[in-house]
């Protein structure tokens, strides 16, 4: 077959990617400075943006009174937009990089497809009913911004796991890119390694297959480690969780409905899916290979979601669908084929668009004289869906409090932060702020919480049309000794810091996260570290006069020690 014959039997191919193409550009994410809405997306930026003011470190001081930076989230997508961010600002930059995944999805789907060696008409179909099904427009508005950057890569592990099975040279590339995907989103690579299971059930079994899963930990084993010594010491790590198949249905409904934001999209989504699985039905009546494999990948994926609190299994229930799809849409005959494809399409094109974040006014923070917290939590933007302070406070030089992080690895540190959310339910609550260095609090004017700190033991700092910022009348201080404030010199530098002053015995409480990979010495002595009452950073003094403690963190510091 020549090129123009080539051409000619593609065509349906080249115009289904055209559209694809034309549709995801018009949906991607706006290249502006709007912030992007979503649940997830405030901690994705504040990463990003602690990128760009940090470079790359292991803890972070400006979030949840510190925590460790990379040890749960694989840091390829925030790498990738911290080094555009110089360039191009934080906010375009991380919307930039999503974009472009965005697009590459289909496009690494195609490459997948091949390897099925459907007819030009049925790879056509399938690649329509892939990129609009409504699954990858809730990632994208919701701000699972990471597993939209891991599922390319994890599409073409895919590819050339299936590829490996009849060419053993293939591995390699497996091992790449199944490399890169846990390097964007552990447990989309975790996922797509279960269902590339699938193709080995019904061919010769070759280790070939298997080599690229010791590649691929060996390409993500700088930030493996981190998350693994991470898990080990940590008990609230969770990587997959048992639940039951109603939870599951729970789950899934209260997430993915969520970002149907106008009242005729859940009907459309409701009748898409029902064409799609209608379709997949007529695909069954022949059996062969392809179909097989699709049956068995989304039987497996039905397995995954049922037995597992987490849902992101979904994110691959396109691929089996839009094989099935598109195989029985083309078993119609005479006019009904080309009548299904033009209503499948009008169901399927998204009609959900982001929303941008409509922040509401801050009042002017002060910086370096303690932490901020906001009450009540989420109100800072309070149509987002997220807690955007997570973002927008450190942003505007706060040390933010709050946090939603699982990472906290003392329980006191968790129990803290829940309380420290409920100032009603304190009545030593002024306490409770100095415990963690908090003198600031933005108080949103239209809650009830105003009048909780009326009292003489704050005294208003500053205001906005939408909050008030209350001070504590005497500030907390970052050290104390027996719960005295600690005259010193604090010298913070990446992962370290330096403090000097007049040591007298006692206990120093240092109000930084306490965590297992900090270190610390005394005049270059070592210097046992334990969490205090409220999970922060505790050391017994037994010198008296001039001493210089120097503390380090180091993800991989939890090698060396144990609770």
């Amino acid at each position: 077959m020549n090129k123009l014959e080539r051409l000619i039997a593609n065509r349906p191919v080249f115009a289904a990617l055209l559209l694809v193409l034309v549709v995801r550009l018009l949906t991607a994410l706006p290249l502006d400075s709007s912030l992007p809405g979503g649940t997830d997306t405030s901690s994705h930026l504040f990463r990003v943006w602690h990128i760009q003011q940090n470079g790359i470190t292991g803890w972070s001081s400006e979030w949840y009174c510190g925590f460790d930076f990379l040890a749960g989230y694989s840091p390829l997508f925030y790498l990738q937009a911290g080094m555009l961010a110089p360039l191009l600002g934080r906010v375009l930059s991380y919307k930039l990089v999503i974009d472009v995944f965005w697009l590459l999805a289909p496009l690494c789907f195609l490459l997948l497809l091949r390897e099925w060696k459907l007819p030009p008409a049925v790879t056509a179909t399938a690649l329509l009913v892939f990129s609009f099904l409504p699954v990858y427009p809730y990632y994208l508005y919701d701000g699972r911004h990471p597993t939209l950057v891991a599922l390319p890569f994890a599409l073409l592990y895919l590819k050339f796991t299936l590829r490996a099975s009849t060419d053993r040279n293939e591995w390699v590339l497996a091992g790449l890119f199944l490399g890169l995907a846990i390097l964007a989103h552990l447990l989309t690579a975790v996922l797509a390694v279960m269902l590339s299971l699938v193709f080995m059930l019904r061919r010769p079994m070759k280790l070939s297959m298997l080599r690229s899963l010791p590649l691929a930990v060996l390409i993500a084993s700088p930030w493996l480690a981190i998350f693994a010594l991470n898990a080990v010491s940590n008990p609230t790590t969770t990587l997959l969780e048992v639940s039951s198949p109603l939870a599951a249905a729970q789950l899934i409904s209260a997430s993915y409905l969520r970002f149907l934001d106008y009242p005729w999209t859940p009907p459309v989504v409701a009748l898409s899916l029902s064409a799609v699985l209608l379709l997949s039905l007529f695909a069954l009546r022949t059996r062969d290979r392809t179909n097989a494999q699709a049956m068995l990948m989304l039987a497996l994926i039905g397995v995954l979601i049922s037995v597992m609190s987490y849902n992101r299994a979904l994110l691959f229930a396109p691929i089996p669908l839009a094989v099935l799809a598109a195989r029985g849409l083309h078993t119609l005959k005479d006019w009904r084929r080309p009548a299904a494809i033009i209503l499948l399409l009008l169901l399927l094109i998204p009609v959900v668009h982001s929303l941008p974040v409509d922040t509401r006014q801050l009042p002017t923070l002060p910086t370096g004289q303690g932490r901020v917290l906001l009450l009540p939590a989420n109100s800072l933007a309070p149509d987002a869906g997220a807690s955007w302070e997570s973002y927008l406070l450190p942003a505007a030089g706060a040390d933010y409090v709050l946090g939603w992080y699982p990472q906290a690895e003392s329980a006191a540190k968790t129990a803290y932060n829940l309380a420290i959310q409920q100032p009603s339910a304190s009545p030593e609550y002024a306490q409770l702020l100095r415990a963690g260095y908090v003198n600031y609090v933005l108080v949103d004017r239209s809650s009830n919480l105003t009048g909780i700190f009326s009292s003489s033991d704050y005294v208003q700092a500053a205001s906005s049309d939408d909050y008030i910022l209350f001070a504590l009348r005497e500030p907390a201080s970052y050290i104390e000794l027996d719960g005295i404030p600690f005259d010193a010199t604090v010298l913070r530098q990446t992962d370290t810091m330096t403090i000097e002053g007049n040591c007298s015995p006692g206990n120093m409480t240092i109000k930084e996260s306490w965590a297992v990979g900090w270190s610390a010495n005394l005049n270059g002595k070592p210097l046992e570290l334990r969490p205090d009452a409220h999970g922060f950073m505790q050391a017994r003094i037994d010198s008296a006069g001039q001493c210089t403690i120097r503390l380090e963190y180091s993800p991989f510091g939890r090698l060396f020690k144990s609770y």
